[in-house]
Formats: structure tokens, C-alpha cells, sequence
């Protein structure tokens, strides 16, 4: 409000609250696709969640971008399942079943019996009556959440961990088929739902796990500080290489 003010905006705080709190669907309309544009032409992006309100119920805010974009959305969770569906926000791509699900399900340790079943299913188009786009490319595509947990009852699928398994590799299938490349980058402060595709560890929080040796004599200390050092020498090198790449780092 302050800022508007300050620009010589001639607005009352009520009349700022209606722009901001009604009438928001062509808000959203244009929200959405920019996270798409944005994960279309972008190597890496940046995320945290933090605690907030929404419609007068604790919830979380979700913030995905970089320097090109920032897209925020409120959600009730803060977990993996949440992040994927966050990412896939704008897109007609949703529960997909393909090369790279199968992946990631195998990485995630689900049972190796479960897993081979799936696969034969998959390999044999046999996917239940459900409302499915026609197979392509050895690719199958559930639409909502709801049809989607219908298929993990008609495959027997109880447990809990390895419905949650399952509907992740589904998620990750669906961006891969998107289009997001398996390479994106996604740094954050390390927290566990954002361990997706190349996950990594902002500068900060990089130095974090540093900070968290205990040494134990002098030759420790000094161990502990050179190997800061040469963290921050090696950032200024690549911020100094980011202005000017024509010149090597160091």
C-alpha cells in the first residue's frame, strides 16, 4: 500500500483488497501459464514453501521461479506429491504412465514384484476401463486424481507408501511428457519434497552443512574454514563468469 502511495497512486486500502481478493479467475488464467513459459525455457529453478493462511485455514505458500519468473500458489500440503502437482500447474498433462515414471518409482525402491506387474500391464495396454487418452509412444495418461486412485484400487495397490510411490512416478511422468527436461535443476534449502529431478542446494544451505562440523582442534578449525573459503572463491568465480563468459573462472 505504501508503495502505491509512494508512486502516486490514489487508492484506498479497501479498494486494493477487492483488486486482490475478488473476481480472480482471469488472474489465475494468466497465472498458470506462466509457470509453463517459464519451465519451458529455464535450466534451473528455485523453490521453498513456508506457513500461510488461506481461507482461514493454516496452509502452506509454494514459490517457484528464477530470475525470468516467479510463481507462487497456496496449497494444503507441503509434500512431494504437493511440489509435482505444483509444477504441472497449466499443463493438460496429469497421472502418466511411461518410461520415466517407471524410473523413478524403481529409484523410490518400490517393491520389485509390484513394479514388474505394472510394467507388464503397461507393456500390454491392459489399464482397466478407466477414462485413458489413447496410448502413444508406450505412454498412458489418467486425467483426474480421482480416476487415478480408482486404477490403485483396481490394481490391489493398499499400502500406503507405495500408493504415494506410485502417484509420484505417475506426477514425474506426466512433466517428463510435458516436455520439463529430466536434467531441470531444483534448488532449495534440501527439504525432502523438492528431492526431484536434479535436485540441489542453494549456496547458502550448501554452506550450512560446512557450519555443522564440530571441530575438534585447532588444524580442524582451520580445516573447516579454508573448505568455506573455497566454496565463496568458487561462487564469485561463477557469478564473475556469468557477467563476463567470454573469460575463464579464476
Amino acid at each position: 500500500m505504501k508503495q502505491l502511495l509512494d508512486l502516486g497512486v490514489d487508492i484506498s486500502s479497501g479498494r486494493l483488497s477487492q483488486f486482490i481478493t475478488d473476481d480472480l479467475d482471469r488472474f489465475h488464467d494468466e497465472k498458470d501459464p506462466i509457470l509453463q513459459a517459464g519451465l519451458s525455457v529455464s535450466d534451473y529453478v528455485h523453490t521453498d514453501d513456508t506457513g500461510a493462511r488461506h481461507d482461514g485455514k493454516n496452509g502452506y505458500c509454494t514459490h517457484i521461479g528464477n530470475e525470468l519468473f516467479a510463481w507462487f500458489s497456496s496449497t494444503e500440503s507441503k509434500s512431494r506429491i504437493n511440489f509435482l502437482s505444483c509444477l504441472g500447474q497449466g499443463s493438460d498433462h496429469f497421472y502418466v504412465l511411461n518410461a520415466g515414471a517407471f524410473e523413478y518409482m524403481e529409484e523410490q525402491k518400490l517393491p520389485v514384484p509390484l513394479l514388474a506387474r505394472l510394467e507388464r500391464e503397461f507393456e500390454g495396454e491392459v489399464m482397466c476401463n478407466l477414462p485413458l487418452a489413447e496410448p502413444s509412444d508406450k505412454t498412458v495418461r489418467i486425467e483426474t486424481a480421482l480416476d487415478w486412485n480408482k486404477w490403485l484400487d483396481q490394481q490391489g495397490v493398499k499400502t500406503r507408501r507405495h500408493r504415494r510411490t506410485l502417484t509420484e512416478g505417475a506426477l514425474m511422468g506426466g512433466l517428463l511428457a510435458q516436455g520439463i527436461p529430466a536434467a531441470l535443476s531444483i534448488i532449495s534449502d534440501d527439504a525432502g519434497q523438492f528431492n526431484v529431478f536434479d535436485h540441489a542446494l542453494c549456496w547458502i544451505h550448501a554452506e550450512r552443512i560446512i557450519n555443522r562440523l564440530i571441530p575438534l582442534n585447532a588444524e580442524h578449525v582451520k580445516a573447516v574454514d579454508n573448505t568455506r573459503e573455497q566454496l565463496w572463491l568458487i561462487y564469485r568465480d561463477l557469478k564473475n563468469y556469468k557477467h563476463e563468459p567470454t573469460n575463464r573462472p579464476g
